[in-house]
């Protein structure tokens, strides 16, 4: 079975929460009646993605592979019940330092962050 989600060729061990979203993008307001009014430029997708616990091995690997600013994801893709392959970038990498061992590695819990689409 493929990885739920592999970057660069890198796969990622699954995640404890992997919620894909569309999101529409453009140029948008409100006009004095309320009404929404603008240009819908199309839809992009999100996977907000996180891990319980990860070795500090682990985790260097997932922040290494989303350093380049746009990233190749081959992921799961809801509206296509199957594999889809795009091109991403990811927000703010975030976790907390739960162990740190005697011979120096470490365990992280509470690792995300989002992929979203270019």
């Amino acid at each position: 079975m493929d990885a739920l989600i592999t970057v660069n060729g890198t796969a990622f061990p699954d995640p404890v929460q992997y919620d894909p979203s569309v999101e529409p993008i453009g140029n948008w307001d409100r006009n004095a009646k309320g009404y929404l009014v603008g240009d819908l430029v199309g839809y992009k997708a999100k996977l907000t993605l996180a891990w319980e616990f990860l070795t500090g091995v682990q985790f260097k690997m997932l922040i290494n592979a989303v350093a380049p600013f746009f990233v190749t994801v081959k992921y799961w893709d809801a509206a296509e019940d199957g594999y889809s392959i795009k091109q991403f970038y990811a927000s703010a990498r975030s976790g907390k330092l739960a162990l740190r061992r005697p011979d120096g590695s470490t365990v992280w819990k509470g690792c995300a962050f989002n992929l979203i689409e270019r």
